[in-house]
């Protein structure tokens, strides 16, 4: 299913070693992970690569997600012909996403 988001923050968060979090600590050095804040848009699953979608509502819930879950950054477009709604735009082929290098 695809999901599409409003990318309103971006941060890089400083991790120290805490025995919880052994993930993103190895080897007790400092790590530092990349998280993005999103605001899901309600689009109800539809593909904009494939059909035109658009949307008038975000969800009311934000969400902190590892910047790696991103996989492409897609426009919208105010629309004048329906008061309130976005049209996203989505040419991305299938075969490419967004790759993060260290």
């Amino acid at each position: 299913m695809i999901h599409y988001s409003r990318l309103d923050e971006i941060w890089a968060l400083q991790m120290s070693p805490i025995p919880d979090l052994e993930l993103y600590c190895a080897n007790g050095e400092v790590t530092t992970i990349v998280v993005a804040l999103i605001k899901p848009c309600i689009t109800h699953g539809r593909d904009a690569s494939l059909e035109k979608v658009y949307y008038s509502r975000l969800s009311h819930n934000s969400a902190l997600v590892d910047i790696s879950f991103i996989k492409a950054i897609v426009g919208r477009l105010y629309s004048f012909h329906i008061e309130g709604q976005y049209g996203i735009i989505d040419h991305l082929p299938v075969e490419q996403s967004a790759l993060f290098a260290d």
